[in-house]
């Protein structure tokens, strides 16, 4: 076989494995969450370094009418990537169209554990209401991992939760987050062809809150939280479960 059929053959079996992958996760979805949603999003700055990788955002009648955000190919077979982007730009037009120009060049891609999928997490964010916050938040979780070789899961796993402030959550507004595994009554692990995965979630905290685990740990704050009836949905309007 000559050197370009090789490649042709790999290339056809690396999509062929991508294929599996994403129609496996979305079936895990279906199960835990309910109907795919038909609109999802992708971002434009991350089209060749994430290629297939989604933002979605479902309702959840399996959840009792909550929303559900999340990431969808942070698990993908080609994860940790193993690109980067150079140059970057959004052309908008007169007639309303956008379009990406993007320089794109090679790099080491992250060393992980090898018995997980991707990057071995994806992330969601639970809502009572529709709105665009979780997508600025799970949009920028991504970005971090995907650029910035963050490392939220092995963070997650070391100390219990991990928390992430001052996050964009509108033109104007910000928030602070925290971040730790799914409970067990969703899909705290699953299990894909190209590795093992876990589902993180996420919720928005007060400052209070965020001061608190500057002395007691994420962890700690983690613990309290549990304990309050809306747990583990996000709510912007959540009063501090600290005393003032």
């Amino acid at each position: 076989m000559s050197i370009l059929n090789l490649f042709k053959s790999t290339k056809k079996e690396e999509e062929k494995l991508w294929d599996k992958v994403f129609y496996e996760r979305k079936k895990i979805w279906k199960k835990t969450f309910g109907l795919f949603p038909s609109e999802i999003h992708k971002l434009g700055n991350l089209t060749g370094i994430w290629p297939g990788g989604l933002l979605i955002q479902m309702f959840s009648r399996k959840l009792g009418g909550l929303w559900v955000t999340s990431s969808f190919g942070l698990t993908n077979p080609d994860m940790p990537t193993n690109r980067k982007s150079e140059y970057h730009k959004i052309n908008n037009s007169k007639e309303g169209t956008v379009s990406y120009l993007q320089t794109i060049s090679a790099r080491i891609p992250k060393e992980i554990d090898r018995a997980l999928a991707g990057y071995g997490y994806e992330i969601a964010i639970l809502t009572k209401e529709v709105g665009m916050w979780p997508f600025m938040f799970i949009n920028t979780i991504v970005q971090m991992e995907i650029l910035n070789d963050i490392g939220f899961l092995e963070r997650v796993q070391e100390i219990g939760a991990v928390t992430i402030d001052r996050v964009k959550i509108s033109e104007t507004d910000y928030g602070n987050f925290i971040i730790f595994e799914a409970p067990s009554n969703l899909i705290k692990e699953f299990n894909l062809r190209n590795g093992k995965a876990k589902l993180l979630l996420a919720m928005p905290i007060t400052d209070n809150e965020m001061n608190y685990t500057l002395v007691n740990g994420q962890k700690e704050l983690l613990n309290l939280l549990t304990l309050i009836d809306s747990f583990p949905v996000g709510d912007l309007n959540r009063e501090s479960i600290l005393f003032q």
